[in-house]
């Protein structure tokens, strides 16, 4: 799962966005399936941040609403501030 989510930051880092979406993705998978609530919600939103620079607003945009809860509810401020700071980048892009 570590390696997935790390891997997907390297390649977002290097500015190869589908691939960093790719491992987010599997990444989140990986958590959903341990149970792990609030990895699964960080990869969730860094994939959805991965699907915002790519030009996927819709995608990210329903990314980051499926996130928040859960960084909610782990108490993750960062994670919040995270999502709250991305998500009205989406919006008033998908609104150009």
């Amino acid at each position: 799962m570590q390696r997935s989510f790390t891997d997907g930051f390297l390649h977002a880092d290097r500015q190869d966005y589908t691939g960093a979406w790719n491992l987010l993705q599997g990444a989140a998978e990986l958590f959903r399936e341990a149970h792990d609530q609030h990895g699964w919600a960080n990869a969730t939103a860094f994939a959805a941040m991965s699907a915002r620079v790519r030009g996927d607003d819709k995608t990210a945009l329903r990314l980051y609403r499926e996130a928040l809860p859960k960084l909610r509810e782990s108490e993750d401020r960062g994670g919040q501030a995270f999502v709250l700071r991305s998500r009205p980048n989406a919006n008033r892009e998908a609104a150009i």
